[in-house]
């Protein structure tokens, strides 16, 4: 068996017209050994149906309330 302790954190920087930055920062930390991504993407907020669209990979991030989505991942306001 394989455990992982994983932090993950999203920042969202808004734009003019909708357009975002966003930088993804995830820390895991697997068999005493642990490994920092930072990864960096554009994006475009659709404020009728609360979603951002990230561009380079077409994920879709779901807003509502004090939460986010992407995917089955849910992200809490801080």
């Amino acid at each position: 068996n394989e455990f992982a302790e994983v932090r993950d954190t999203i920042q969202i920087q808004f734009n003019h017209f909708g357009e975002c930055n966003i930088v993804r920062r995830t820390y895991v930390m697997k068999n005493h050994k642990s490994e920092y991504k930072l990864v960096h993407w554009t994006g475009t907020y659709n404020g009728d149906d609360q979603t951002l669209i990230i561009h380079s990979n077409a994920r879709i991030l779901y807003f509502k309330e004090d939460e986010m989505r992407m995917g089955t991942t849910i992200y809490k306001k801080l």
